[in-house]
């Protein structure tokens, strides 16, 4: 499978290190084969061992990628619930007041201007804190104020001490994934870097023509055009119990496979999807699958890509499924 995104580069390393291995296999006596890599002054020989430990850690962080885009979105869910709650406890302290006092009071030219439930952390906490202090002035200058559903002063602080709390874990959870994605990134440079060795070393130590020479992984898709969507759609299957996708056929002449690929959010991240199933062209083009829905209320979106024989890929329009 030639280099594109991500999720391309597993399975690509798997090829190379299966041909990689054949090579060793003819080389017999005359081997192993290494892969010479780096400046000539402080050149790095990479053998098919080492393309297998490469293989190992690439999928680890890419599993740990996945696992942060999870817990991003966890916590993106838990702010979303607990914004939502705490704007409702300050647009019924904003009400209350204002039946409260009469017009010209001080205390109504305090009160904030709501934030929107889409503003960042401070632009929305400040006037969250504003809340908590003018609702204490009110107190100490002797109006109890208790909103409808007996909510008091001490509730909300409570309220607001645990909104302030998940934005400093989302933030941490953002940082997260931004340095497990960081340390994939490099090594899929690395990846890069070691297999573009490959066929000119293979080349140098082959005869022309030879049969491990003609079916060299290809690192790049070919030059050719770029594959039609296909059409896709996806649903919870309450009977089976797992997402039910299915897609129309390409009609492609140059169509190798297809592949059903998965990003673990709402919105489809292809810099966090991961292929989960890869289908002949022949074979019934629907999947059943639980990949991004373990538990309820979990939410996953998908794509069908078109795959051609020379490596030239394009993907549907992602479906996303909750499951419920």
């Amino acid at each position: 499978m030639p280099l594109s995104g991500p999720s391309s580069f597993p399975p690509a390393l798997d090829e190379f290190i299966a041909h990689f291995t054949l090579v060793n296999n003819y080389l017999s006596e005359d081997g192993p084969m290494m892969l010479t890599v780096g400046p000539a002054d402080d050149p790095e020989e990479v053998g098919v061992a080492d393309l297998v430990t490469l293989r190992i850690s690439l999928g680890t962080a890419q599993d740990l990628v996945q696992s942060a885009v999870n817990s991003q979105e966890m916590k993106r869910g838990q702010l979303v619930l607990a914004k939502r709650s705490l704007l409702d406890v300050m647009q019924s302290f904003g009400r209350r007041v204002r039946a409260m006092f009469p017009p010209g009071s001080p205390w109504l030219g305090m009160l904030p201007e709501m934030p929107e439930m889409s503003s960042a952390a401070e632009n929305f906490l400040n006037p969250a804190r504003d809340v908590r202090d003018i609702w204490q002035k009110i107190e100490t200058a002797g109006d109890p104020l208790t909103l409808p559903g007996g909510v008091t002063r001490a509730a909300y602080g409570v309220e607001l001490l645990a909104l302030e709390t998940l934005f400093q874990q989302a933030g941490a959870v953002e940082l997260d994934l931004r340095y497990q994605r960081e340390l994939r990134n490099a090594l899929q440079a690395r990846t890069e870097l070691v297999l573009n060795r490959y066929r000119p070393t293979v080349e140098s130590l082959l005869p022309p023509g030879s049969p491990l020479v003609l079916t060299i992984p290809k690192l790049r898709p070919s030059a050719g055009h770029t594959p039609d969507a296909v059409a896709i759609t996806a649903v919870w299957d309450a009977v089976a119990g797992k997402a039910r996708i299915t897609w129309e056929a390409s009609e492609d002449a140059e169509l190798a496979t297809y592949q059903v690929r998965m990003s673990p959010t709402l919105e489809y991240d292809a810099d966090a999807e991961s292929i989960i199933a890869t289908v002949a062209p022949g074979d019934p083009r629907e999947l059943l699958t639980l990949a991004g829905l373990g538990s309820a209320g979990d939410s996953a979106s998908y794509k069908v890509y078109v795959i051609l024989t020379t490596g030239n890929e394009r993907g549907s329009t992602p479906v996303a499924v909750t499951r419920p």
